[in-house]
């Protein structure tokens, strides 16, 4: 900020789309190096109701995503890397029924307007909602970014096989590296 900017004679930079909570979990974050999610064991999971499971999971999503969010804003490439491999856990996470749970519309809607057409948060939340069931996506098609919708029309092209009809779970063919930035020069 000691450049010729007005943030650099006020010392106050204005963030209106985003919450203070997500700047105490990217505080939490740089300060400590702990991610923001929680410790639940899988055996605690599968303890809850579907309906609370639901909730868990969609709030860590939101959380580790918002915090993503922050760091492309603030070109905090350790952080973003941090909660790619905080939201690929996520992904893991399984309830009582042994379901797994995709972000929902409203997290993949704040990706999608946070970060730029290259970023690989929307890679992964392409690559987590095309292995949903067709019903689901068309039935939340008419609420999600509109570039998300044409970027997971163009994955589900791609991966659908026709000869066994299935579609491939492309999160547990990569690993976290597909979805780490690496630095400049490196």
């Amino acid at each position: 900020m000691n450049g010729n900017w007005q943030e650099a004679d006020t010392r106050i930079i204005d963030f209106p789309d985003d919450e203070p909570d997500t700047f105490a979990l990217y505080l939490n974050h740089v300060y400590t190096g702990q991610l923001p999610i929680a410790n639940e064991t899988d055996e605690e999971l599968k303890k809850l109701t579907a309906e609370d499971f639901s909730t868990f999971v969609t709030k860590q999503y939101d959380d580790v995503l918002r915090v993503f969010v922050l760091g492309e804003k603030l070109q905090d490439l350790p952080t973003k890397n941090a909660m790619m491999e905080a939201a690929l856990a996520t992904t893991k996470l399984r309830g009582h029924d042994g379901k797994r749970k995709a972000p929902g519309v409203q997290t993949v809607n704040m990706v999608y307007k946070g970060t730029p057409s290259s970023s690989l948060a929307r890679c992964l939340l392409v690559d987590i909602w095309s292995a949903l069931p067709m019903s689901r996506i068309f039935e939340n098609s008419n609420q999600i970014h509109k570039v998300m919708r044409k970027d997971l029309g163009k994955s589900v092209t791609d991966r659908y096989n026709v000869v066994s009809a299935s579609i491939v779970n492309i999160t547990e063919e990569k690993d976290i590296a597909a979805y780490q930035e690496k630095p400049k020069g490196a």
